[in-house]
């Protein structure tokens, strides 16, 4: 090998071996997010709901808390398909279904009544 290239050959060489020995490592020790919508349901803390950035997976976060913790004003806060989802869900797990009157489209509010699923 001429010496000129050496020096080139001798660099890949130790980057190659650092690649394999700290390579798998790369992105592990990176800081993760907490899992908002695990944390919300498993505490009860709603608020934790409105760190999720997401629309959709907030709106589920705060479905799924407020089935838990039996609290309706959280709804009024979602979309209105997500807001009579629920309604329903709270109406059906405690048995109060005046809660459905908050639904303002008659036919999801019938179906809320009936115990049946949006």
């Amino acid at each position: 090998m001429e010496r000129r290239f050496f020096p080139i050959f001798v660099v890949i060489v130790i980057v190659a071996i650092l690649i394999i020995l700290y390579g798998h490592n790369i992105g592990n020790n990176a800081e993760k997010k907490p899992d908002y919508y695990s944390i919300a349901v498993e505490t009860k803390n709603l608020s934790i709901c409105e760190k999720i950035q997401d629309r959709n997976k907030k709106d589920a976060c705060r479905k799924d808390v407020v089935r838990v913790i039996d609290d309706t004003s959280v709804c009024d806060e979602m979309d209105d398909e997500e807001r009579n989802y629920c309604y329903t869900e709270i109406a059906e797990v405690t048995g109060n279904i005046s809660i459905c009157n908050k639904i303002l489209d008659e036919q999801n509010q019938g179906i809320c009544a009936t115990g049946r699923s949006l």
